[in-house]
């Protein structure tokens, strides 16, 4: 049992005596109570936010994007020294606050629900609540996946960043994965992975402001290790580009 993940099957699992389930097919009945959670993920991306830890030991950890509270619920069961604060643009799901009242884990698990993730007054005024002057020392970002608000949100975050943290890009990689994700609503957008692409060119550029850049299967991680600040962060003035614009695929 590694990382104190017990796999049931291959679609349940167990941490800490709350069980897990990962759903197939339609996602419009799934729920989460104090008798289970669901989350869109496998115990392999657990386990890699585990190995990530090995690299920056992060306990004030901000998540954008709830959906059932799968992630949160999992991390704070897993890590009991971290502290999860956790954004939403969907209004408030009771069977996701029962359950962490249920788990004992409303000291470490705040929820803000009705949150976009581009909004920057709501966001600040969350991190200045919740963590006062201290730093963030890993966001993930599993909410919109749509490149244009998924860029806003890590100019809005960064400046929050502590000297030695991560930034985790979930699902980067949907515009290539091609069956459903070619006629759902995302195909019209921009694809995810531009954002991977200024994260690079920001590492050839300004290694302040990201050291290094690392995939693993759907899971992309920016490692920031610097002690730059940042204030009205706008991607395009953080890379050279010899002139030219990025034309978005």
């Amino acid at each position: 049992m590694e990382h104190g993940i017990e796999t049931l099957s291959d679609t349940e699992f167990m941490i800490g005596g709350v069980r897990f389930i990962t759903p197939k097919g339609d996602l419009s009945q799934t729920r989460t109570t104090p008798e289970q959670v669901t989350i869109l993920k496998n115990p392999y991306y657990l386990h890699q936010y585990a190995r990530l830890r090995d690299r920056v030991a992060y306990h004030n950890v901000f998540e954008v994007g709830i959906y059932k509270g799968g992630t949160a619920i999992a991390l704070a069961l897993m890590f009991p020294d971290i502290r999860i604060v956790s954004i939403d643009i969907d209004p408030v799901d009771e069977g996701v606050m029962e359950a962490v009242r249920a788990f004992d884990l409303s000291d470490r698990v705040h929820l803000h629900y009705g949150a976009s993730q581009t909004d920057r007054e709501r966001i600040e005024a969350i991190i200045s609540e919740e963590f006062g002057n201290e730093r963030i020392e890993l966001v993930t970002d599993d909410a919109s996946h749509q490149y244009a608000s998924s860029r806003r949100t890590f100019e809005i975050l960064l400046p929050f960043l502590a000297d030695e943290s991560l930034y985790v890009l979930e699902d980067w990689a949907w515009a290539h994965w091609g069956g459903k994700f070619e006629t759902r609503e995302l195909r019209p957008e921009p694809a995810l992975t531009n954002l991977l692409f200024e994260w690079v060119m920001i590492a050839g550029t300004r290694n302040d402001v990201i050291r290094e850049v690392t995939i693993e299967g759907a899971m992309a991680t920016a490692y920031k290790n610097s002690r730059t600040r940042f204030e009205n962060v706008a991607i395009e003035d953080l890379y050279l580009r010899r002139g030219k614009t990025l034309e978005p695929i």
